[in-house]
């Protein structure tokens, strides 16, 4: 069995070693990194995994430590995670993160994002609103990200997020929205909206499109 903390060690301090490399992505399809891995992780663990021209299997990835906008941009340029289908990233990234996955011409079979306290705020939502990375998902996790109600109108406004399941879209907490900002979502999303009692209690109707 592959011990995976030493093997991924390994690579980020011999990227030009291929045999642990080759070793480690035979069956790699899935990628956690979190508070409790062994080694330290930061942009520049972005940055080797975006440049790594060996991780074509990876359909998961999952980081929940600080890499921050520019690891996010090291992995938005990465050409070899054209596959992944879920991206879970919980560590500020800011408005510079949330742009930088919004241009990457690489991420385009993603059906969930998550940016859990991201921070990325108006500015970050509206790149992503804008983005075609926001076509083909179904989950869309927006929580903590210090939104107001003209991030909430850019969403409503996207010409992309078609195919949000039911509760699709989560803006529970750590965002500002008042009633015009759930009006503009519930408005759009009906059904695919999770927003906790504060959408229930303004009764707002749908358009007919959840």
């Amino acid at each position: 069995m592959i011990d995976e903390p030493s093997l991924l060690a390994t690579i980020l301090a011999d990227p030009d070693n291929d045999r642990p490399r080759l070793a480690y992505t035979d069956w790699l399809e899935e990628l956690f990194l979190g508070e409790d891995w062994p080694h330290p992780i930061g942009p520049a663990t972005g940055l080797a995994l975006g440049r790594s021209s060996y991780l074509t299997h990876l359909r998961e990835l999952s980081l929940h430590d600080n890499i921050g906008a520019l690891g996010v941009e090291g992995l938005a340029q990465g050409s070899n995670l054209a596959s992944l289908t879920y991206l879970d990233i919980r560590c500020e990234i800011g408005p510079e993160g949330a742009r930088a996955l919004a241009a990457s011409p690489y991420l385009r079979q993603m059906k969930d994002l998550r940016l859990y306290g991201c921070w990325i705020r108006d500015e970050g939502a509206r790149a992503l609103a804008r983005s075609p990375l926001l076509a083909t998902l179904e989950e869309l996790d927006l929580t903590y990200n210090n939104l107001t109600d003209e991030g909430a109108q850019a969403l409503s406004d996207s010409p992309y997020l078609e195919r949000l399941n039911p509760r699709g879209l989560s803006i529970e907490s750590g965002n500002h929205l008042t009633a015009n900002g759930l009006q503009a979502l519930q408005g759009r999303f009906c059904d695919r909206l999770s927003a906790g009692a504060s959408i229930a209690a303004t009764e707002i109707p749908c358009d007919g499109q959840g």
